[in-house]
């Protein structure tokens, strides 16, 4: 078989399989990331800039421990993530509330366990039109 024969049956091989090693599959495609990338982006370039470090802060560390746009944290949680003392945790809240990037859906208690947040994905703004 010449050289020319040889390369032309490399277009008869068959479709090499996704695994590899063993049980180790190969990536064929991204991770799905559900929207974060872009929810995270949207913050960043259109909300944070009209809340205080504070609310950005309490924000970012509830974005970073939630789930499908929900999580469980206290105050006290948060406030070991970020280092501000309880009620200042508790005024960045309600701002991220009056906001609309939050939604507290249950209120925590000592003996009951932390509240759940709603995620909620700030709006895209165009350029020149007025914040909410």
């Amino acid at each position: 078989m010449s050289f020319l024969d040889k390369l032309n049956r490399v277009h008869d091989l068959p479709e090499p399989t996704a695994k590899l090693h063993g049980s180790i599959t190969a990536r064929t495609s991204k991770p799905k990331t559900g929207g974060r990338w872009e929810m995270l982006n949207r913050f960043v370039d259109d909300k944070a800039h009209t809340i205080s470090p504070s609310a950005v802060a309490v924000w970012l560390v509830l974005y970073r421990n939630a789930r499908k746009n929900r999580v469980s944290m206290s105050i006290e949680q948060i406030a070991e993530r970020i280092r501000p003392r309880g009620r200042t945790v508790q005024r960045a809240i309600k701002e991220l509330v009056t906001a609309g990037l939050i939604e507290v859906k249950r209120r925590g208690q000592k003996q009951v366990g932390p509240s759940t947040y709603r995620m909620i994905p700030p709006r895209h703004q165009e350029v020149g039109e007025p914040s909410k």
